[in-house]
């Protein structure tokens, strides 16, 4: 299945954030050659190349997380008041904040340490710039019209990144007297 993704420049939003959406790349359908997670050397070039040749005109994220080695880098590849147009969800969660798996989650294995990285690094502070709720940390199927849509990935755990959440919410909080 390919992803229909509105072929535009940037838009802009006057709305601040509610949703948070994730995602991986598998869902663009592209021929990106060789991306395969674990790889000593990034891959989001590659990624990007493909997705010009079809003449889109970005990335549809405002944050893409890549496995290079042993490490999860995080990029951010839009503004964060871009609306990303994707035409198999509602308008109120395209003006979330779109976060891709650079990988197929289909297929490789989400390590905790993802998890802790997609927190850590962007989902918590993105909830507290613009007061999202954990119940809106929503999977890219949970939106979608498509009910075989399966993005991030069988291998996503919804529930765990919400557990891993907590947990560092939690070391987070300072008590003041």
């Amino acid at each position: 299945m390919t992803l229909p993704i509105k072929n535009s420049l940037y838009t802009y939003t006057q709305k601040f954030h509610k949703y948070i959406i994730i995602h991986h790349t598998d869902e663009l359908n592209l021929n990106t050659g060789n991306v395969i997670i674990d790889k000593p050397s990034f891959q989001l070039n590659s990624l990007a190349k493909s997705f010009y040749q079809l003449e889109k005109m970005y990335l549809p994220y405002h944050f893409v997380i890549e496995k290079v080695g042993d490490e999860y880098i995080n990029m951010v590849t839009a503004p964060l008041l871009t609306k990303h147009e994707f035409l198999d969800m509602d308008d109120k969660y395209q003006n979330g904040i779109h976060i891709a798996l650079l990988g197929n989650y289909n297929m490789d294995t989400v390590d905790q340490k993802l998890y802790d990285v997609l927190n850590l690094r962007i989902i918590i502070p993105m909830m507290k710039t613009y007061n999202i709720l954990e119940d809106n940390i929503l999977r890219h199927s949970d939106v979608s019209f498509f009910p075989d849509m399966k993005c991030p990935g069988d291998n996503f755990n919804l529930a765990k990144l919400k557990n891993s959440l907590r947990s560092h919410m939690k070391k987070r909080s300072v008590t003041r007297s």
